[in-house]
C-alpha cells in the first residue's frame, strides 16, 4: 500500500500544471478536465495546434509524459 500522502502530493502537481496551462498563449484547451492523474483535453485547432500543445506540455516537467490521442472517424 502507497503512502496516504501520495493522492495529495499527486494533487498538489497536477495543480501546479494547471496553473503553468493557463498561460500558454496559442491555441489554448476549450474543455480541460482531469480527474485525479487522467486529463481530458479538446482543442479547436488543426493537428499542428494539437501536437504543439502536447509538445509544450511535456517540456514543463521531465518527471511526466503526455500523449495525445486524436479523433479521426468521429472515434478516439
Amino acid at each position: 500500500m502507497g503512502s496516504p500522502l501520495a493522492p495529495i502530493m499527486a494533487n498538489r502537481f497536477m495543480n501546479e500544471l494547471e496553473n503553468e496551462i493557463e498561460k500558454y498563449r496559442s491555441n489554448k484547451p476549450d474543455i480541460y478536465l482531469r480527474y485525479v492523474d487522467d486529463i481530458f483535453v479538446i482543442i479547436h485547432g488543426t493537428q499542428k495546434d494539437i501536437f504543439n500543445f502536447v509538445k509544450w506540455m511535456n517540456k514543463l516537467d521531465p518527471s511526466i509524459k503526455f500523449t495525445v490521442e486524436v479523433q479521426s472517424d468521429n472515434k478516439l
